[in-house]
């Protein structure tokens, strides 16, 4: 009886180190807004390939953080499931608040020795800071009426960003005012064209007596923030 040599050869275990990887050659931009508290919002999706003739489930991982100026950010992914040979593309999550003062940031993101660069644009969101007025007081003699003018209120008010004065804002009561003669109703918005055209007045009111008038006044800048 002949003899043999017997060989059990077990067959190749994938782990999933081996074969799930960012696909090559890819890149990614995306955008971002400074300061803003983000909570899993999703903008964009990284593509990723299992190059194994078997299925993975991969837990979540985070691709990149920021930290500066005392920041939070961060970018992760969730666990996902994919498919034997498959492609398939995953969407970035991101967390927390970016407060990098850079116009953009790109980040080397690597999955088992696959990196690929993501770059992130940092924008500063727009804030219009509202504009300031004072009291705007007027003296004037008995039965005189008065036509307003810009000056009466220019002199007044500021912005912090150089905004100009688009209009004011009247409110309680406003019988003694006309506004191209006509009765007002509280509030009431005089535009700065309005005042500049002389259409805004005080009438003088038919007494000897001594009268004060006060009304609430705000101001409007041109993109349309309003004095507190």
């Amino acid at each position: 009886m002949a003899h043999k040599i017997i060989f059990n050869v077990s067959p190749k275990v994938f782990d999933v180190t081996e074969c799930v990887r960012f696909t090559p050659n890819r890149s990614y931009e995306d955008i971002i807004q400074k300061d803003f508290d983000y909570t899993g919002q999703s903008q964009k999706a990284v593509s990723i390939t299992n190059i194994c003739s078997v299925p993975f489930t991969v837990s979540g991982f985070t691709l990149f953080s920021n930290t500066e100026n005392g920041g939070n950010f961060e970018a992760r992914v969730d666990s996902f499931s994919i498919g034997a040979s498959q492609l398939i593309e995953i969407p970035v999550l991101y967390f927390g608040t970016c407060k990098s003062d850079l116009p953009e940031k790109n980040y080397l993101i690597a999955l088992n020795g696959v990196s690929v660069n993501y770059k992130l644009i940092i924008e500063t969101p727009f804030v219009n800071t509202p504009p300031e007025i004072t009291t705007v007081e007027m003296i004037l003699d008995n039965r005189e009426s008065h036509v307003f003018g810009l000056q009466d209120f220019l002199p007044h008010y500021s912005d912090a960003d150089n905004h100009n004065m688009a209009s004011i804002i009247l409110e309680g009561d406003l019988s003694a005012f006309r506004l191209n003669g006509n009765f007002m109703t509280s509030p009431a918005e005089v535009t700065a064209l309005q005042l500049q055209n002389g259409a805004f007045e005080y009438l003088a009111q038919d007494t000897n007596d001594e009268i004060n008038i006060i009304v609430t006044l705000k101001a409007k800048d041109e993109l349309g923030a309003t004095s507190n």
